[in-house]
């Protein structure tokens, strides 16, 4: 299509009046701007364009990536339920460090950290039925590295226990993420009014 309309550009300035030294150059000088620049103006669009499409294809790739993290945060509170300490095994990077920072009603705080090691063998150990869930994660993802940021609650043996945000920090490593870091406030007291949550767990 370009060879004929530039055949056609050709035949038109043929025809065209022209007189002075010029007179062969310009058809030329004109013919060869109307074959390059369509061409180059492609050429521009596509760099344009290019941004747009690497941003476009980079939405995606997160998108499949926090789908595949909050696989791995529902997988680790179901493992928890189930007190399936292999899936926690798998999940866990056990020299990570879950951190529980206790909130009581009159404002006073104590700090708890255990290994992830430790928190997969009191999940052998225990025979308390628990159940902990997550609402409205913020995920923050860069690369390798993700944070995972949510309102939670906990029941232990059916009863309501405690309530706080969570924070899991978790790493890629060998193509799969893996909980590295845990993160959380331990509250009483606040959880309707502050967290807004959702019904309690079906028995």
């Amino acid at each position: 299509m370009l060879r004929q309309s530039c055949n056609e550009v050709g035949k038109g300035l043929g025809s065209v009046p022209c007189s002075g030294p010029l007179c062969r150059l310009c058809p030329a000088l004109l013919l060869t701007l109307a074959c390059v620049w369509p061409s180059w103006a492609a050429e521009g669009t596509s760099v344009v364009a290019e941004p747009e499409t690497q941003a476009a294809a980079q939405a995606i790739s997160d998108a499949d990536e926090q789908a595949e993290i909050l696989l791995v945060i529902n997988r680790y509170h179901k493992a928890m339920t189930d007190r399936n300490v292999l899936v926690w095994k798998e999940l866990l990077l056990e020299d990570g460090i879950s951190r529980s920072f206790h909130i009581e009603p009159d404002g006073s705080t104590a700090l708890q950290s255990l290994t992830q090691r430790e928190q997969i063998a009191r999940l052998s150990e225990e025979n308390t039925h628990e159940q902990e869930r997550i609402w409205d994660p913020w995920i923050l993802l860069r690369g390798p590295l993700a944070i995972v940021w949510a309102p939670y609650d906990f029941y232990r043996d059916s009863q309501f226990s405690h309530c706080g945000v969570k924070a899991f920090e978790l790493l890629k490593t060998d193509g799969q993420w893996k909980i590295g870091n845990t993160s959380e406030t331990a509250e009483i007291g606040v959880c309707e009014k502050d967290l807004q949550r959702p019904g309690k767990f079906a028995d």
